[in-house]
């Protein structure tokens, strides 16, 4: 089972999807189709294309993007991201994880919920 968590700068700005072998996602601010990003303004209303391949997460920057996807410091196109690795969408992080690396990694992963109590 792998995920792509999304985390922005406010406590609640977060989202956290399962991914499919093969299933390509549209991420963006409000993409007509696709994983939204609503409360970052510098995501492009559909920014980028998503894919779960044998070798990692593979991630292509779509034309219509006004701003760049940092992968490794490095203003990127498309790319490929191995598990357990962040790349970063204005001021939202996007962490790619799979099942396998959760349970053999010696960090912690914690989630937080938060209640409109």
């Amino acid at each position: 089972m792998t995920h792509l968590i999304a985390t922005g700068t406010d406590g609640q700005q977060y989202w956290r999807r399962e991914l499919a072998l093969g299933e390509v996602v549209r991420l963006g601010r409000a993409p007509r189709k696709g994983w939204a990003v609503p409360w970052d303004l510098r995501v492009s209303r559909e920014h980028a294309d998503i894919e779960l391949v044998e070798q990692g997460l593979r991630v292509t920057v779509l034309k219509t993007a006004r701003n760049p996807i940092l992968y490794q410091k490095q203003k990127l196109k498309e790319f490929t991201v191995a598990p357990d690795e962040k790349f970063q969408i204005g001021r939202t992080s996007f962490q790619f994880h799979d099942l396998d690396s959760i349970q053999s990694a010696s960090t912690e992963i914690v989630e937080h919920i938060f209640s409109n109590r």
